[in-house]
């Protein structure tokens, strides 16, 4: 299932209806674009830069590390089009800043469950938008800070949080694809934010949490579902809310998108808040992964040292996993981003290896492709793997004769 994303006018629209109670400003910060569908953007393009780790201390560190921009509301400093990708590092921190920044199109990934790889502490006027974030420990974290917006973002795979705001005030999180987390929204003791727009799924605690100190936030017209441990049907999964006074809806006809939505008035909320959502809608997806690309079967000859790879690519509007088996024992399992898996099958033995793979999507809908590797020893050169394709071929029409005799004889 798929669903519009809200355009700027109508975020800025919709805030600007909410009571004055809910939000000290009515403004989506800065001009971001949030077009199109909810769908996890592409991991790295080939035309980012490939960038070490970004350190901002203060406003100044922004003209002495030479980004573009002067840090105004119309022309805010620009850190854009970057593949940083590190181990066991913060791939970007910004650190007491009062001027206004983007940090766009960008592709962050680091290893190790302490790192993070976005975090802004003690800071104002930032814009977060189409950043591809997976691994590490957080995707986003937002600290004692106010008036950050995260937008059209994708992060995937990390082992804590995709998004935490804490101890913050006037942070909007809207249009962003969250999954194969441990928590996918967090909001902890923060206050007047919006949650706008954004898909959360196959996380396996929370998909969004209100934590304890939260209030006067909104939550609304996001997809939930499938979140808890795999194979879970606990819906409270989906949800908690343990504030004060947060709204998950629009206040007029406008809610979320549940997976487990019963079809009643009210969605109730898990947790001490007391809250639902009045305005739910029903969220799932029966739509199977297709195949945009499937890998051939393969031969080669045992005494061959070429590299060879088997290679694969799937879409679904809500990917999830990739499983690999070779000969019914499973050899990779790993969160699927739409990236081409490749396999390497070269410097196997001698044998027949059957290999499959099952892409996965968040509700467990899957597809399945399989393909055989046959290694063959030196015969004659190339006859040899001929000769084996072919007995191969004469093996299963016998194996196929003899099954048809048995059922006549019967």
């Amino acid at each position: 299932m798929r669903i519009r994303q809200i355009s700027t006018v109508c975020a800025i629209m919709m805030l600007a209806t909410f009571p004055l109670s809910a939000f000290n400003t009515v403004e989506v910060y800065h001009d971001v674009s949030i077009d199109g569908e909810i769908e996890p953007s592409h991991a790295p393009s080939t035309s980012f830069i490939t960038h070490g780790p970004i350190i901002i201390q203060d406003d100044l560190d922004f003209e002495s590390q030479r980004w573009e921009g002067n840090g105004s509301y119309v022309n805010p400093y620009m850190i854009e089009n970057l593949n940083i990708t590190v181990d066991s590092q913060i791939c970007i921190m910004i650190h007491n800043v009062t001027a206004h920044f983007v940090i766009r199109n960008s592709y962050l990934s680091t290893t190790g469950e302490l790192a993070d790889n976005l975090l802004i502490l003690n800071s104002r006027n930032g814009i977060v938008d189409n950043c591809s974030i997976t691994g590490g420990s957080r995707g986003i974290e937002i600290r004692a800070s106010t008036e950050i917006t995260v937008a059209n973002c994708t992060i995937y795979g990390t082992s804590s949080m995709g998004i935490t705001v804490y101890l913050s005030d006037r942070c909007h999180i809207i249009s962003n694809a969250i999954y194969g987390t441990y928590t996918g929204i967090i909001f902890h003791n923060s206050v007047n934010g919006a949650v706008i727009g954004n898909k959360v799924y196959r996380a396996e605690t929370q998909g969004i949490s209100m934590y304890f100190g939260t209030s006067d936030n909104r939550i609304f017209y996001n997809l939930i579902g499938w979140n808890g441990p795999d194979d879970s049907i606990d819906f409270s999964y989906n949800a908690a809310d343990n504030g004060q006074n947060n709204v998950w809806d629009d206040n007029v006809s406008l809610g979320n998108f549940w997976w487990g939505y019963d079809g009643g008035d009210n969605y109730l909320i898990n947790g001490v808040g007391g809250a639902s959502d009045r305005f739910p809608h029903y969220f799932n997806d029966t739509e199977s992964p297709v195949f945009v690309r499937r890998a051939d079967d393969l031969s080669y000859e045992d005494s061959d040292e070429r590299n060879y790879q088997v290679q694969w690519e799937a879409f679904d509007s809500n990917p999830y996993r990739y499983e690999i088996e070779v000969d019914g024992i499973l050899v990779e399992s790993e969160i699927w981003h739409w990236q081409t898996v490749s396999l390497d099958v070269g410097g196997l033995k001698e044998g027949v290896y059957n290999y499959t793979i099952d892409f996965v999507d968040g509700s467990g809908n899957l597809i399945t492709d399989f393909v055989i590797v046959y290694v063959v020893h030196y015969i004659l050169g190339n006859i040899g793997t001929t000769l084996v394709a072919s007995s191969s071929i004469i093996a299963v029409f016998v194996v196929l004769v003899a099954l048809i005799l048995v059922r006549k004889l019967r």
